[in-house]
């Protein structure tokens, strides 16, 4: 019966149904088949059928960037690897665009970065941890190599802000991966505050605020 009563629901849900949408996350945290942490961060994040799901429990989210991470961790300990890895993909992408013309190794390292900061968090080991540690390293030699060479100053400019993007990234994402009550990952909450509010003032708040709330995909995924 409860099999049946969840698959109508998702047959309203799929038709655009937003009560039934509500519903179904109900039935799906009474089932056991979603965490109830994981719907409340959804709704802290603003998504309108977790909100309605949970009604006057849902938790406010807040106006303050830093407010709201601290808050979203709390809720739900896993978001903030999520939450990590959104900032480090946000901040890549954000190394400025004319570094891609200026250094030809550049869009293959933020790749590299961005593919082995996944694999740290769907994967965590200590051999994944050290694989992205390496490749956040490897911005220095080659980029350096091409900045000196060069005859003006617009590559070294790159180059040392590649090198602050990546350090910021490396201090941040040392825990990314590991037991959120691992001692190496006591503070990591705070890292994840620091990159989001490093993030902000380099790409804009609402350009952070869209990746954060990219992550209410993530805490409903079944």
């Amino acid at each position: 019966m409860a099999d049946e009563r969840l698959r109508a629901l998702e047959r309203e849900a799929a038709r655009g149904d937003e009560p039934a949408r509500a519903a179904l996350l109900v039935e799906r945290v009474r089932l056991g088949r979603l965490p109830a942490t994981r719907l409340a961060a959804a709704a802290l994040l603003g998504e309108p059928a977790a909100r309605a799901a949970l009604g006057s429990r849902a938790p406010e989210g807040s106006g303050d960037l830093a407010r709201l991470v601290r808050s979203l961790c709390a809720l739900e300990p896993g978001a903030r690897d999520r939450v990590l890895l959104a900032m480090a993909e946000l901040d890549l992408c954000a190394t400025p665009v004319r570094g891609a013309i200026v250094f030809p190794a550049l869009p293959a390292w933020r790749a590299e970065v961005a593919a082995a900061a996944r694999a740290a968090l769907e994967r965590p080991s200590e051999e994944t941890r050290a694989r992205l540690a390496a490749r956040l390293a490897a911005h220095r030699w080659p980029l350096r190599e091409e900045a000196v060479h060069d005859d003006g100053s617009k590559r070294l400019r790159v180059w040392l802000e590649v090198v602050a993007t990546c350090e910021a990234l490396a201090r941040a994402l040392a825990s990314l991966g590991e037991d959120p009550r691992a001692p190496r990952a006591q503070g990591a909450t705070e890292g994840a505050v620091r990159l989001v509010k490093a993030c902000a003032r380099r790409v804009g708040e609402p350009a952070v605020r869209e990746a954060l709330g990219s992550l209410r995909a993530w805490a409903l995924e079944p």
